[in-house]
């Protein structure tokens, strides 16, 4: 009987060999998509979302709340776009975006200037804004809407 002259291996990195030939081109793509994410949706975008997963043609995006799932959906196709541009080839074929309320967005991509003080609104200013916002039903949408339009106004000053 022939003995086995070769050295045993760690169980790591028997384990570290496998997952790396396991999933190889899909973890690295990853790891690019994550690194480049902002240019693929922005840096608004990319400040509450990042990509999950590459698999079998599949990108799966977590987004940390619904409204940005919602945003996101419209630009399905946009995305899978300046991936495979990425990528250069047809690496995804669909794009699902899933909310992920637990999203660590990395810290390079957090927007470390503080928001700008907010000023309470005028009374025809705060008529205008709720007036132009009358016809949104879905009551975290109009919420969201304050909140942008709130902002909006505290950076760019009022005239």
């Amino acid at each position: 009987m022939k003995r086995n002259s070769r050295k045993p291996k760690s169980i790591g990195s028997v384990l570290d060999s496998a997952f790396r030939s396991s999933f190889k081109g899909d973890l690295s793509r990853l790891m690019e998509l994550e690194r480049r994410w902002g240019e693929v949706v922005g840096p608004q975008l990319a400040m509450v979302s990042r990509p999950a997963r590459v698999e079998k043609g599949t990108l799966t995006i977590w987004a940390t709340e619904a409204v940005w799932v919602n945003s996101m959906l419209f630009l399905r196709s946009e995305i899978r776009s300046k991936v495979n541009a990425m990528f250069r080839g047809p690496e995804v074929e669909q794009v699902m975006i899933v909310q992920n309320n637990k999203v660590a967005i990395p810290s390079s991509r957090v927007d470390r200037n503080p928001p700008a003080e907010e000023k309470p609104l005028t009374e025809p200013e705060r008529m205008e804004m709720e007036n132009a916002l009358s016809s949104v039903s879905d009551s975290q949408l109009c919420s969201t809407f304050k909140r942008v339009i709130l902002r909006s106004i505290g950076k760019k000053g009022r005239d």
